[in-house]
Formats: C-alpha cells, structure tokens, sequence
C-alpha cells in the first residue's frame, strides 16, 4: 500500500464520523413564528438572498437582506420525494402572491412539480430554518 493510498483509506474510514458530527439544523414551525409586521403582496428582489421550503411543503421561507426572514404560505404544493432545487423563471424584479416556482431534479433539471407563493409575512426568526 502505497502512502498515497493510505492517506485516502484513511480518510474513508473517518468519513462517516465526519458526516455523522454535525448534527441536523432543527425543523422550525414557520405557521407558530411571530409576525413582525403586516403582510406583503410582492417583494423586491433585490432584497431576497434565498428561499427554502420548511413544514412539508405548507411554507416558503424566504431570506433577505441582513437578518430579515418572510414567510409565505403555499398552496397544494407537493413535494417530491427526492432531492430537488427551486427555481423561478418569470423573474420581473419582483416575487409576487401567486408567482410560480418550480421544483427541478438537480441532475436531469426536469420539472418535478411546480408552487405557487402566497403573500410575505416578514417573521422573526432565531436560527435559520431547516
């Protein structure tokens, strides 16, 4: 065995402690987090870092500027099974209620099923959602 192949044996070995050390982020109940002001029909992109679907597919979190979080409700939303990335396609400067979002296979980038946004209640949020 030669050094080099050691080293990844190694490796090997540790990875699933290294995997296994970080625990999972908790789950959050986007519906029991406080309102931090009145509800939006659109926001500006320009202030949206991100999004991720929290509660089994009943909200989308949406990250912006600075600590800000807004929560969206969304409607028969299904999610697939396996993983998938959210992407929007009618981008004109704003996320608006009933703006579609789809949810794309990562290795094929077909359509798996596809969201729609509800209005944003700006929330306060702790920790990031998982």
């Amino acid at each position: 065995m030669t050094a080099r192949s050691g080293a990844i044996a190694a490796l090997l070995a540790c990875a699933p402690l290294l995997l296994a050390a970080a625990p999972p982020a908790p789950a959050i109940d986007a519906g029991a987090l406080a309102a931090t002001g009145p509800a939006r029909r659109c926001l500006p992109e320009t202030t949206v870092k991100g999004y991720r679907i929290v509660g089994g597919g009943k909200w989308l979190m949406v990250q912006g500027i600075g600590r800000r979080w807004w929560r969206s409700p969304l409607a028969a939303c299904r999610l697939p099974v396996r993983s998938y990335i959210i992407e929007r396609r009618n981008s004109v400067g704003q996320m608006c209620r009933q703006d579609p979002f789809y949810l794309v296979d990562p290795f094929t980038r077909a359509d798996l099923t596809y969201c729609n946004m509800g209005d944003f209640t700006p929330v306060a949020v702790s920790s990031p959602p998982a």
